[in-house]
């Protein structure tokens, strides 16, 4: 868990290990300790995962009102939808053929692009792409989709992680992931 300022500077992180048992739901309760100096500002606040490699797994935040100093006021979140839904492909899927075919849903945020990128288990980037997601008149989710070409030379296990840009505050807002199987 990380804490920003308005600024982009860490002002908190808290790591803690969790227990990985898929059917297993973690709960974090913690008091984030901080200082600022000016009497309040916007922050934003990350909650990440990684897996055993290091990768990150799974990454949402939340924007907010940071005091210098009072009580806090906590609001209930408007949404507790994912933010990105990777449709295409499905975890543990065997690829082959020099390009992953993605799909998915995304909630617009202030950027209006997803980034994807496919990393192996030693943090090598064997692909990424970018991609627009398409708005929906509703205001809900938009689609995206994006070919991100490979090229490995023997069955490589890789995570495609899905992303939206944090802008100044922190490097990333939202990250959804799965683990494939990358063949020649």
């Amino acid at each position: 868990m990380e804490l920003y300022g308005e600024d982009g500077g860490l002002l908190a992180r808290y790591v803690k290990k969790l227990d990985a048992t898929p059917s297993k739901i973690n709960t974090v309760d913690m008091d984030v300790d901080y200082e600022i100096e000016v009497d309040a500002e916007k922050g934003r606040l990350v909650i990440s995962v990684e897996d055993v490699f290091g990768r990150l797994t799974d990454l949402s935040s939340v924007e907010l009102i940071l005091l210098s100093q009072g009580a806090s006021k906590l609001n209930p979140p408007l949404s507790r939808l994912q933010t990105i839904v990777i449709q295409q492909p499905q975890p543990e899927d065997r690829l082959q053929g020099g390009a992953v075919q993605v799909t998915g849903l995304a909630l617009p945020g202030a950027d209006s692009q997803i980034k994807m990128e496919l990393i192996d288990e030693k943090g090598n980037k064997l692909g990424q792409r970018l991609a627009r997601i398409n708005p929906t008149s509703a205001g809900g989710y938009g689609s995206f989709t994006a070919e991100i070409p490979f090229q490995v030379s023997e069955p490589t296990p890789a995570r495609l992680i899905v992303y939206q840009d944090g802008g100044n505050i922190s490097p990333l807002t939202h990250l959804s992931s799965v683990e494939i199987l990358l063949n020649p």
